[in-house]
C-alpha cells in the first residue's frame, strides 16, 4: 500500500529527468498554456478526465504525479485517483509555484 502522498518539486524533477513518471497538470487549460507555463511533457487533465482515463494511466506502469497551482487541489485529486488505480499517485507539494521558485524549466 502506498504510504507517501506528496512529493517535493525536487523529487519530481528527478523523476522528470529520469522519465520515470507521468506528470498530470490539473490546472485549467488557460492556466496550463498561460504565463506560468507547464512542465515539459506534462498532460493537462481535469479530475473527471483522470478518472475516465484511469485504465490508461495505470497501464503506463509509472507513478502518476499531479501538479496544480499551489498544491491543494492536486492533494484532493491524488487522494481520489489513488483509490481508482494501482500505481503510486502523488500530489506535488507547492504546485507549479514551487517548481518555478526552484527555477526549473517550463514551456
Amino acid at each position: 500500500m502506498q504510504t507517501k502522498k506528496t512529493i517535493s518539486v525536487r523529487e519530481l524533477k528527478d523523476l522528470v529527468d529520469s522519465k520515470k513518471a507521468l506528470i498530470i497538470d490539473s490546472r485549467n487549460p488557460m492556466d496550463f498554456n498561460g504565463e506560468l507555463g507547464h512542465i515539459k511533457n506534462s498532460i493537462n487533465l481535469s479530475l473527471a478526465e483522470m478518472i475516465e482515463k484511469s485504465k490508461w494511466l495505470e497501464d503506463q506502469n509509472v507513478p502518476v504525479c499531479i501538479i496544480c497551482n499551489g498544491g491543494g487541489k492536486s492533494l484532493r485529486e491524488a487522494s481520489i485517483l489513488r483509490s481508482k488505480i494501482n500505481v503510486p499517485v502523488y500530489s506535488v507539494a507547492g504546485g507549479i509555484i514551487s517548481w518555478l521558485l526552484e527555477d526549473f524549466d517550463v514551456e
